[in-house]
């Protein structure tokens, strides 16, 4: 066989002569080429996989931060709420003509 590859040599020698590759390197070179077609699936495989769990960490993180926002808000409401009251005491016994301290 020449300088060429099995890989190389199977993809372009399917008529077998004795100054080519012999059957059984050109059957080496098509398996050859077959795994790294798998090898090559199995990295897309790998990387969707790496996307997944990146994304479910950014998902993760985000329900977090919104769990977080949700119970700020409702202590800010909370907040409101106490400071009408508060409004409401102070303009009624304003209203009924008692001083401000």
């Amino acid at each position: 066989m020449s300088s060429k590859t099995h890989r190389e040599a199977s993809r372009e020698g399917w008529n077998i002569s004795s100054d080519y590759a012999t059957r059984e390197e050109l059957r080496t070179g098509a398996q050859l080429r077959m795994a790294d077609a798998m090898e090559s699936m199995a990295k897309s495989k790998v990387d969707l996989e790496a996307e997944v769990k990146r994304w479910k960490g950014v998902a993760a993180c985000r329900l977090s931060e919104l769990i977080y926002r949700r119970r700020s808000n409702a202590a800010l409401r909370g907040v409101i709420t106490k400071l009408k009251a508060e409004r409401a005491q102070l303009t009624r016994r304003i209203a009924r003509g008692g001083r401000l301290q």
